[in-house]
């Protein structure tokens, strides 16, 4: 069984992120540029697991990224 996608946003900063449900209350989350993952943000070298709060609070960040 593959995870469900639980949402894909842009954020209009040319970043965004796609948050996957893994069972339970564990979300993993993978911060996007220019609709692709990527690795090299000051938020993650890697996509970030956690709660639902944990996924909200790595979101507000992702908002306040600049383009680089």
């Amino acid at each position: 069984m593959y995870p469900q996608v639980e949402c894909i946003e842009d954020c209009g900063n040319g970043y965004g992120w796609s948050i996957i449900e893994m069972g339970g209350d564990r979300f993993e989350l993978a911060v996007l540029q220019d609709r692709r993952i990527v690795y090299h943000t000051p938020i993650t070298g890697d996509v970030e697991r956690g709660s639902w709060a944990d996924m909200r609070a790595l979101t507000d960040r992702i908002r306040s990224l600049k383009w680089t």
